[in-house]
């Protein structure tokens, strides 16, 4: 069993060379339009819920925040987390720091 099996989804917290922030969610490896390039964390949330009903049992979330954004932004994800963990919608969820470069 590997750390990051093929259904387990990724909140990405991303700056934009703007300075803008944005968000994802991506299954697996499959980030659909839909679910890229949001605005806000409600919208991602949105869209979190929309891909959890789909999913087949409760998912792994882990959350890759970009390195230059505050962490508060990974907490407030994570509380959102917390609920949906309560209700069984996802089995755990960590975060870590996006290092990647564009």
């Amino acid at each position: 069993e590997l750390g990051k099996s093929a259904d387990a989804f990724t909140i990405l917290i991303d700056k934009r060379a703007d300075g803008q922030v944005v968000f994802a969610v991506r299954v697996g490896d499959h980030l659909a339009p839909e679910d890229n390039n949001l605005a806000t964390p409600e919208e991602m949330l949105r869209r979190l819920d929309v891909r959890l009903s789909e999913a087949q049992r409760p998912s792994e979330v882990r959350i890759a925040c970009h390195r230059d954004l505050p962490r508060s932004w990974v907490r407030d994800v994570a509380r959102e987390l917390d609920k949906r963990k309560q209700k069984d919608q996802i089995s755990s969820y960590s975060a870590e720091v996006n290092e990647q470069k564009k």
